[in-house]
């Protein structure tokens, strides 16, 4: 395989990164800040989100930490209904987001993350090229970008995020 370099150390990111290595690509995970803080409250975890924690090897962290739901009901603060009662066809889990990014970053292997890494540029023609602030450089096969509406890649591929 060969190697990647992922933007962005969020659940996608971390997802992503943990993903890659697994497959046997040397991955590098970089993150703008010094420590992973999770943003958010809770996660609802559905059928399909389950399957993939399990397939990456980490829902038993996760069932540890979360609760599982059969049914979901969005209600207002004075416990009025938003959207109607929906039963849960297979396993779902609620995990405060934290707990999810946690889990990701621990079964992540030594020396994938990278935090306190800002990303200055990345070159696309023929292979990833980036430059990071500090002035080092990293090159890689390929670039997933997780850096969401910030993104850095996206300003190297053309691709607009709006706003």
């Amino acid at each position: 395989m060969g190697s990647a370099v992922v933007l962005g150390g969020g659940i996608a990111g971390l997802a992503a990164g943990l993903s890659l290595s697994q497959a046997g690509w040397r991955t590098w995970v970089v993150e703008r800040a010094s420590q992973l803080e999770a943003a958010g409250a809770a996660l609802s975890l559905w059928p399909n989100a389950v399957a993939g924690l399990a397939r990456l090897g980490v829902l038993d962290e996760v069932k540890r930490r979360g609760m599982p739901f059969r049914t979901m009901l969005v209600a207002d603060r004075r416990e009025r209904p938003i959207l109607p009662a929906r039963r849960v066809d297979g396993e779902a889990l609620m995990v405060t987001r934290s707990d999810l990014q946690e889990a990701l970053t621990k079964a992540l292997p030594d020396g994938v993350l990278m935090l306190g890494r800002t990303v200055d540029r990345v070159d696309i023609e023929g292979g990833v090229s980036l430059q990071f602030a500090d002035g080092a450089t990293k090159t890689a096969d390929i670039v997933v970008d997780g850096g969401g509406l910030r993104s850095v890649a996206a300003d190297a591929s053309g691709v607009s995020c709006g706003g």
